[in-house]
């Protein structure tokens, strides 16, 4: 790897499918590029992942963020239920 560029993985998934990409960016890349470079968005045509919220290492990250040596993104989608009150659904029935 030269100086140029850094190492960064791009994460995705759905209740389905996880997809986690490796890729090296020229230094100076956004958050929103890196993404774009990736190609993941062809991966998962169903989501709408220019608009999803987008982070690194669990942190939400705006796109304009510029991606370091290690980063890596992940794209959030939203919970089709809360967990906490899914597991006091699941304790009351049981």
């Amino acid at each position: 790897m030269s100086s140029g560029s850094v190492a960064i993985e791009v994460a995705c998934g759905t209740a389905d499918r996880q997809e986690v990409l490796q890729l090296t960016v020229p230094v100076g890349t956004t958050l929103i590029e890196a993404v774009s470079q990736s190609g993941i968005m062809s991966l998962f045509p169903t989501l709408d992942l220019d608009n999803l919220p987008k982070g690194v290492f669990g942190e939400f990250q705006d796109d304009a963020y510029l991606v370091r040596e290690g980063d890596r993104i992940e794209i959030y989608r939203n919970l089709q239920s809360d967990p906490k009150e899914a597991r006091r659904q699941r304790a009351r029935q049981g």
